[in-house]
């Protein structure tokens, strides 16, 4: 536990390491707030995609996946023993035919006919206008009219959404919409992090942390690791001297058993990023102004050594003693599969109509 008051921040040298420790609280501990930094991205929003999947079906009637994405989206939440009656026996009409069939509607719910005519609704109205308005503004007139932002499970969500129309207009022509530059972008923007008072917690990678100080800081995973330099085939380095730049270029010579120039060149490179290591290791140490904790884990064999790429590899002159004091009180149950599938019915999340 810490004080109400207290600003934690939990630094990790990647997205990739901070994303596991954030997907396990949101599974686990959902009830914790935190804010994380620039860490999910744009198209881990599940209201972008269903935002996404309403333009797909929009400008094909005939994208049948993304027609039943919409169907259940919260704005019209079909439940699944609904879709099922609608579609499991015709696979050749599209999905705006069978809703437009008032006697293949009639079969389900009252519920489900009611969301299925107020859907319809909304876009035979688009339809007419498909092609006097931007693409940009009727898909956001529609997402508004099924009532996309009451979906929203987050007030400043909206910031998000609107960050997602604007790469929609960037990535259109009034009437056509290049989806690949879409996708691509909503892959590289990133959600917003708007921090509120109960979320004292933070999630940084090390870069962004640089210049800002916490009460607490946590560094878990010590012993994770970045994906290493392969060894290049052509490897090159600049040097000064009597002020002139000389740009130095060597080739690996595999046949060739004596040192050259190569190695050389490589071995400085390696030294650089075993310095630039360091360094971040320092960064995120400092970023603490009254207590730090190091959080490392390896697995006990006959040889306990932390990988070469690691933070825990910097520390373990000082540190590795005590991992060798220490010994394993916790063993890991693995479930076995049962033989029999369990039925798995996800939660519907749907706007009240």
């Amino acid at each position: 536990t810490f004080p109400d008051n207290e600003k934690i921040a939990i630094l990790t040298r990647s997205r990739s390491h901070l994303s596991e420790l954030i997907n396990y609280i949101r599974k686990f501990k959902p009830t914790l707030k935190f804010n994380a930094v620039e860490i999910d991205a744009l198209d881990q929003h599940q209201s972008i995609q269903d935002i996404l999947s309403l333009s797909y079906a929009m400008l094909d009637l005939s994208d049948r996946i993304h027609w039943l994405a919409i169907l259940r989206a919260p704005w019209c939440g079909i439940t699944l023993n609904d879709l099922v009656i609608l579609f499991q026996d015709d696979h050749a009409s599209t999905v705006w035919e069978i809703i437009n069939d008032a006697n293949k509607i009639n079969t389900i719910s009252s519920d489900g006919r009611k969301r299925i005519n107020r859907l319809v609704d909304i876009l035979k109205n688009a339809f007419e206008h498909k092609n006097k308005i931007h693409i940009r503004r009727l898909i956001e007139s529609v997402w508004m009219n099924l009532g996309g932002e009451l979906c929203l499970h987050n007030p400043n969500d909206i910031v998000d959404i609107n960050k997602f129309f604007d790469i929609l207009q960037t990535s259109s022509t009034p009437i056509a919409i290049d989806f690949e530059l879409v996708e691509h972008q909503i892959t590289k923007t990133y959600l917003s992090d708007i921090p509120s008072a109960e979320e004292r917690i933070q999630f940084f990678t090390i870069h962004k942390a640089k210049g800002l100080e916490f009460d607490t800081v946590i560094i878990p995973s010590l012993n994770s690791t970045t994906r290493a330099s392969d060894k290049k085939m052509i490897v090159s380095d600049n040097y000064i001297k009597n002020n002139h730049i000389y740009d130095v270029t060597a080739f690996n010579e595999p046949d060739n058993k004596l040192p050259h120039l190569h190695d050389l060149i490589y071995n400085i490179e390696k030294n650089k990023e075993e310095n630039e290591l360091k360094r971040l290791l320092y960064v995120a140490m400092t970023r603490a102004k009254a207590k730090l904790h190091l959080v490392g884990s390896l697995i006990f064999k006959d040889e306990m050594k932390p990988a070469s790429n690691s933070f825990l590899s910097m520390l373990w002159s000082i540190y590795g003693k005590h991992f060798h004091e220490v010994k394993p009180t916790a063993h890991i149950e693995i479930d076995t599969p049962n033989s029999k599938i369990e039925d798995f019915v996800p939660k519907l999340m749907r706007l009240k109509i």
